[in-house]
């Protein structure tokens, strides 16, 4: 038995089929992700050309057996549809940064949110708030004139694409409901305070669900596909490396997590999201890895501008291995909604400009951070780190960086073990898809 998986990811959208019996993934497809011309539109989605896309990989899939369709998206998200679930805003992504033409900026309008919530209540919506939240762009919209009318309903990427599949509005899972900031953990509903501080009381939500279950059919040429809900692609992710109670999730690829499960939803975590099976997920992201280490290769293998890295890459991993930073610090917050942007390189002197102590000291900086995330969201009666991530999987050196800070022996999970492989787990778990 076989399910068409489609993962929404922030650079491609990944297909293919996955099999619940094994975990694997077969007939894998990654067709880049149609943004919208960069400028003015960074990080938004052109919302016909991702149907179109979905719509011809899911008839790919089920031409080769699929007899349902699973969905996995990018975090933070969101979208604005009518009654007929026309887009009534751009598909903004986490990237988006909405408010960079008001008077301040973003960070303006995330201090104002921070000071009219308060830290309770924060805590109760996860204890995030940056650029690229829908907590934060509902906001950067109000303030600049741009309140959704009365009606409107707030979809993350994956329900948007669920939804449309399903010609109506279907229900949320708590991963995608907790990741758009407007979502009460405590309580499991959607927050009144949040949604007023986000300028947005006239918006619809969708109803949530805390377990992944089928929300809908879409007829697929002359098939008939049940749709699962979509869920987050952290979450995906780690049903995909199985992570165990007793483990660190340590995920290093374009971006990086750190993360432990934990039984119930306690609001003093760094960050708090739903995981899967009722359970939840202490956490910190949006550190800092491979997005960023590629602009220093770009920088250090002379201001390549070539596609793929791999090569530059291999060489400096290997300068780097034959270095120490020789003093020098890096800091690699590439990236607005990284702490401490922006990016700066410190020490140097003459003896130690030089590629391979440079890339070291970035990948020093990236271990650095991820040690310190290891530390708040707490180690106590962990056995082992699990590492996951395209680069993780790669980096020999960012693991020993990792495994000497943090202290505890590892375990690397396959590189094909990714959201993909997390939607054949979700398959397991899910009630009424054909067996």
């Amino acid at each position: 038995m076989a399910y068409a998986g489609i993962d929404l990811g922030g650079t491609y959208v990944k297909s293919g089929l996955v099999h619940p019996e094994t975990g694997r993934t077969t007939l894998v497809q990654r067709t880049p992700m149609p943004y919208l011309a960069s400028g003015g539109a960074a990080g938004e989605i052109d919302a016909d050309a991702l149907m179109a896309l979905v719509r011809n990989e899911a008839l790919r899939l089920a031409d080769a057996g699929a007899r349902g369709l699973l969905v996995s998206n990018q975090m933070h998200g969101v979208v604005l549809v009518d009654d007929a679930l026309r887009p009534q805003s751009p598909v903004y992504t986490w990237q988006a940064d909405v408010g960079a033409e008001i008077p301040g900026g973003t960070a303006a309008v995330v201090d104002d949110l921070a000071t009219g919530l308060g830290e309770g209540v924060l805590r109760t919506l996860g204890n995030e708030l940056r650029q690229g939240l829908p907590i934060v762009t509902l906001a950067c919209r109000a303030r600049s004139s741009r309140t959704p009318p009365d009606g409107d309903t707030a979809l993350s990427v994956g329900d948007f694409v669920t939804s449309s599949l399903c010609g109506n509005v279907v229900r949320c899972h708590t991963s995608n409901a907790a990741a758009s900031g407007l979502y009460d953990l405590a309580r499991s509903e959607w927050s009144t305070s949040a949604l007023r501080a986000a300028g947005a009381t006239g918006l619809q939500m969708p109803d949530v669900m805390d377990q992944p279950g089928v929300v809908g059919q879409v007829r697929i040429g002359d098939r008939v596909l049940p749709v699962v809900c979509a869920i987050g692609d952290q979450q995906a992710s780690l049903a995909g490396a199985d992570l165990a109670f007793d483990e660190l999730s340590v995920n290093v690829a374009t971006g990086c997590q750190v993360s432990r499960r934990i039984s119930t939803a306690d609001t003093s975590s760094p960050q708090l999201r739903p995981y899967l099976h009722g359970d939840y997920l202490a956490t910190v992201t949006h550190i800092p890895a491979g997005r960023a280490l590629n602009a220093f290769v770009r920088l250090l293998a002379g201001g390549t501008t070539a596609e793929d890295l791999a090569d530059d890459w291999t060489n400096l991993e290997r300068m780097a291995c034959e270095s120490d930073r020789g003093g020098v610090r890096a800091n690699v917050a590439v990236f607005p909604a990284a702490r401490d942007y922006p990016a700066s390189l410190q020490g140097l002197t003459e003896d130690t400009m030089t590629p391979g102590v440079v890339f070291r000291a970035a990948m020093e900086d990236v271990a650095d951070r991820i040690a310190q995330a290891a530390d708040r969201v707490g180690l106590d009666g962990l056995a082992r780190i699990a590492f996951s991530g395209g680069l993780a999987f790669r980096s020999r050196l960012m693991r020993d960086l990792v495994t000497t800070r943090i202290g505890l022996p590892a375990r690397v999970v396959d590189e094909d073990a990714d959201a993909l492989s997390g939607l054949a787990r979700v398959a397991r778990m899910t009630p009424g898809l054909p067996g």
